[in-house]
């Protein structure tokens, strides 16, 4: 996923092109050659938050300062927000019926072990 947004509180309020990739989020200014980079296992939270009546949204990572980005529609904010959101989800859906259920059923003087769906 990629587009350009706006930067809030900037020192220079700049409209960034990001690229979202699944294991980081990668920003720069049009023509530079190097991007920033923010690894998804460093994000601590993403929220939607109002600046000036419109709706926004701030990164908290580890040891960085807070990062509110503007967009150009409702849409793009929720969209951008769903994908920005799923790593913090994934980790506690594998938590969660993780390990499989094993039954030992024992036939003839052998032990078969069958896993449970």
């Amino acid at each position: 996923m990629h587009g350009y947004l706006t930067i809030v509180g900037h020192p220079v309020a700049a409209r960034c092109h990001f690229y979202l990739y699944p294991k980081w989020l990668q920003w720069g200014r049009k023509g530079d050659r190097m991007f920033q980079v923010l690894m998804m296992t460093d994000i601590e939270a993403v929220e939607e938050i109002q600046v000036k009546g419109k709706s926004c949204i701030e990164l908290r990572a580890r040891d960085k300062d807070p990062m509110v980005l503007k967009f150009d529609s409702d849409p793009e904010l929720i969209q951008w927000m769903k994908q920005l959101r799923r790593p913090h989800l994934e980790p506690q859906a594998q938590g969660r019926g993780h390990v499989p259920k094993v039954i030992f059923s024992q036939q003839n003087g052998a032990q078969k072990v069958k896993p449970t769906p």
